[in-house]
């Protein structure tokens, strides 16, 4: 997938470039069959990322096609415990959530494959991994 923006490094803002990606339906399309494919051949599935806006359009993509479980520091810590315990009783096939906030709790979570979309800088050029 080629996604051309014309972005310079000294006057624009890196946010509005990753609102960019993160809004790309072609992309987020991409990433959506890459994870049902995973659900069919792996059943649980941590799919991480760096902005929670990106798990709420995910989350969109996903709901009604599989049992997906959105979670991130944002939430309630009552909403937080009961997804949580949703997890830990396997009752899902898709988590989503930031790098940042999945490492708590998540040491008991069973899972088949881990998913990771995320951008980087690589020679000068900001990329969608």
């Amino acid at each position: 997938m080629d996604l051309y923006v014309t972005f310079n490094a000294k006057s624009d803002s890196a946010e509005l470039l990753s609102n960019i990606l993160i809004f790309d339906s072609v992309r987020n399309n991409l990433i959506v069959k890459d994870i049902l494919d995973c659900v069919d051949c792996f059943n649980t599935i941590l799919v991480l990322t760096e902005r929670k806006s990106h798990i709420d359009v995910l989350y969109q993509y996903l709901k009604g096609q599989c049992q997906v479980v959105a979670i991130c520091g944002e939430d309630y810590q009552k909403s937080r415990m009961q997804k949580f315990n949703q997890i830990k009783k396997g009752d899902f096939n898709v988590v989503l959530s930031t790098g940042q906030f999945f490492g708590e709790g998540a040491e008991s979570v069973r899972l088949n494959v881990f998913l990771s979309f995320t951008l980087c800088l690589l020679r000068g050029n900001l990329c969608s991994i």
